[in-house]
């Protein structure tokens, strides 16, 4: 996504970054991303309907083939 598709830097620090979606399109996201040592991915949205999300071995569509947590060292969907 690019800053015509909506996407803002609301805060970039040595160590955290904060961006903002413009008008989110529906649908599924997938999030990727990159670091060096531990870290923490917060996802934070307003809507009426739950957030729900998962974390599985390889791309699904069923949370029920999901875990709840990522595993440390693997690549998860």
């Amino acid at each position: 996504m690019t800053s015509e598709l909506g996407l803002k830097t609301l805060l970039e620090l040595r160590n955290a970054l904060i961006l903002n979606v413009k008008d989110p399109r529906p649908g599924m996201w997938v999030l990727e991303l990159s670091a060096h040592g531990p870290h923490t991915v917060r996802v934070t949205g307003l809507s009426s309907l739950d957030f729900v999300h998962g974390f599985s071995l390889q791309p699904t569509l069923s949370l029920a083939e999901t875990f709840p947590r990522p595993t440390r060292g693997q690549i998860r969907f």
